[in-house]
């Protein structure tokens, strides 16, 4: 494994009717080498913060397999300035109080403090993550397809 530039990123993904999946990808010097989605489930226990931390925990697992240093990059601040902070945005990372993602944080927190000296935090926006995002939502789509369709979309 080289010393190289790792970028380890994520998205989330919960629709209307409770569905949350993610997205991850890592790339090492612009290559991918790790594409992955998972169905977080479904019902009162999921939220897009769920999602987003499933996705964040995921790609870190993989990321940190490689030396050198590496960068989280998501388009949820809230997780990205949780963990990080991204400096763009401030120097004080926000706290994690209450809320279903909490276990999900406190896995992905444990992985970013062993390895926070190499770490590199930035939040990007949804248009700049879109293989992510398209992943997360193909979890739920490939699961439950009739899940996503509206009511209004079936009106002629």
């Amino acid at each position: 494994m080289s010393n190289t530039k790792v970028e380890a990123l994520f998205s989330g993904y919960c629709d209307p009717n409770g569905q949350a999946a993610f997205g991850s990808m890592v790339r090492v010097a612009g290559e991918v080498v790790h594409r992955n989605s998972g169905y977080c489930g479904y019902g009162p226990k999921m939220s897009l913060n769920v999602a987003e931390y499933s996705g964040a925990l995921d790609t870190l697992t993989e990321a940190v397999k490689y030396k050198g240093t590496f960068i989280l990059q998501g388009n949820s601040r809230m997780v990205i300035m949780q963990l990080g902070p991204d400096l763009t945005y401030g120097l004080k990372r926000w706290k994690a109080e209450e809320g279903l993602y909490l276990p999900y944080y406190r896995k992905t927190i444990r992985i970013v403090n062993q390895h926070r000296e190499r770490m590199l935090f930035h939040w990007i926006p949804w248009h700049r993550n879109v293989e992510c995002n398209h992943l997360s939502k193909m979890a739920v789509l490939d699961r439950h397809p009739k899940l996503l369709v509206r009511p209004q979309q079936l009106l002629p």
